[in-house]
């Protein structure tokens, strides 16, 4: 229950200010009415650390289109939405997250409010979308069909988050062994290897003097001082990027790189795309379409340019020709939304450019792996060659200097 600083107004006419615990604003104001106090100003005091309740917390996207697609299902056979509701909710097979969000769900419900508007008070658990979306396909009675589209919808989004996660892991890993490798040739199995070859009176080969300086450089203060500021310039990147007056810099940015910044833009296309097809298809009209699609782009330039594009079809502008003011949206996009404009075939044509990039996307992102991974072999390479050459040569070298 939230808590409420108050100050209030006695019958003397005195002033009385407090803290006082109460579920609501004119909950608080019934509670000191009790106490002969009329409340004069309110405002709720927000902990700075607050424990989430667990029907509050994020749900997996994967998850969350099973939730959907059971929802769906159980509407087409005719099972009435608080019976599925209180089957998630008691299936163990789900998370917990999704299990208390079911719940929540089923006591809203109960007490006489919508889907939508029990979506609306979990908004960590269900994007705003979601339940504009689930809203429209509770007034037409078309909720099962909704429930398939959010289902299509998530299983498109977690497939292409996957598809990410999968094509980095292996560069990952294997930089990350590599720069192993080196720390322990350069931290542990040189610096033991130097004395003997300072005994046997050899002088080591180039690569063993370069990796042996750099390991006793190691030992010094540096590595320290270069953890101390790369840490630093990483937190610096984080508050940078979620400070809104530096947001957009490093979006811009970002959407300039060579390799990220297409990438970046063709999700962000793609995911518009989706969206918009998804909210017309049930009924949802354009400028509240493209106000939901704001929080969906994961790129602040992007986003801000969605906005734009809204205020120009409020004012009466087609909306290829808001989109198209700006060269940073694909052209197939732009042509896509302009022949659904005049064919008045929007979510048909949304749809597929929406289908156009599901499929391209994917062997787009394993293409540009692909051209980077002989890149990578070949500077790893060269980098454990070289270590090897520094541990070889000098054992090579005392080999020699024994024999003489």
């Amino acid at each position: 229950m939230p808590t409420f600083q108050y100050l209030a107004q006695t019958r003397e006419g005195g002033r009385q200010s407090g803290l006082l615990e109460a579920g609501s604003a004119d909950g608080l104001e019934s509670a000191l009415s009790a106490r002969g106090l009329l409340l004069v100003t309110c405002e709720e005091r927000k902990p700075l650390f607050r424990r989430r309740a667990p029907a509050e917390g994020r749900i997996g996207t994967a998850v969350l289109a099973e939730f959907f697609s059971e929802l769906g299902v159980a509407q087409s056979a005719g099972v009435p939405l608080l019976t599925a509701l209180d089957d998630v909710a008691a299936a163990r097979e789900y998370p917990a997250a999704l299990r208390d969000a079911s719940a929540s769900l089923s006591r809203s419900v109960r007490t006489g409010t919508t889907l939508a508007e029990g979506m609306r008070k979990l908004p960590r658990a269900f994007p705003s979308y979601f339940a504009a979306l689930i809203e429209v396909g509770e007034r037409t009675g078309r909720l099962d069909r909704v429930c398939d589209e959010l289902y299509r919808h998530l299983r498109w989004r977690d497939s292409v988050a996957k598809l990410l996660l999968g094509a980095s892991i292996y560069p990952a890993v294997v930089i990350a062994a590599t720069l192993g490798l080196f720390c322990l040739i350069v931290g542990f199995v040189l610096p033991r290897l130097a004395p003997f070859l300072k005994s046997l009176d050899v002088q080591p080969p180039l690569p063993t003097r370069i990796l042996i300086a750099f390991g006793a450089r190691m030992n010094g203060p540096l590595p320290a001082l270069a953890a101390l500021v790369a840490g630093l310039a990483l937190a610096a990147l984080l508050l940078a990027w979620r400070y809104p007056r530096t947001r957009p810099w490093l979006d811009k940015r970002l959407l300039r790189l060579p390799v990220a910044g297409p990438i970046i833009v063709q999700l962000n296309a793609s995911r518009l795309a989706h969206s918009l097809a998804l909210m017309l298809a049930t009924g949802i009209d354009l400028v509240t379409s493209l106000q939901l699609c704001e929080g969906l782009m994961g790129s602040s330039t992007l986003a801000r340019l969605v906005v734009q594009a809204r205020e120009s079809v409020l004012r009466g502008d087609q909306l290829s020709a808001a989109l198209g003011r700006s060269e940073q949206l694909p052209r197939l996009l732009l042509r896509a939304i302009a022949v659904g404009e005049k064919t008045g075939n929007q979510p048909e044509m949304l749809g597929r450019v929406a289908d156009y990039y599901d499929r391209e996307l994917p062997g787009k992102v394993q293409r540009i792996f692909a051209s980077l991974y002989p890149v990578m072999v070949l500077i790893l390479g060269s980098l454990i060659l070289f270590m090897g050459l520094g541990i070889l040569l000098p054992v090579y070298a005392s080999a020699t200097g024994v024999q003489r």
